[in-house]
């Protein structure tokens, strides 16, 4: 890059980026910078400790889910071995 081309304009431009994203980080967003787009988020506290929460919940069910299906599988192994063993 050829930095003898710079001018004001630039070097304002870049500081007016940077401190924009400075403070929607300091405001509680969250800054994704992709390939020609910066994205912001919202942070917010209570829904991610609601999601947590879920997550954690969910997590459960599907142990029980999985115990219940061997249950099934166990259930169905017994029925065939003594239709056999008649």
């Amino acid at each position: 890059m050829d930095f003898s081309k710079l001018n004001c304009c630039h070097l304002a431009l870049s500081l007016a980026v940077i401190s924009g994203i400075e403070t929607a980080l300091f405001l509680g967003y969250s800054v994704k910078i992709g390939t020609k787009q910066i994205e912001l988020e919202k942070y917010d506290k209570t829904n991610h400790l609601r999601i947590k929460e879920l997550e954690k919940k969910n997590g459960h069910e599907l142990h029980k889910i999985e115990e219940l299906q061997q249950q099934i599988k166990d259930l169905e192994n017994q029925m065939k071995i003594n239709n056999f063993s008649v």
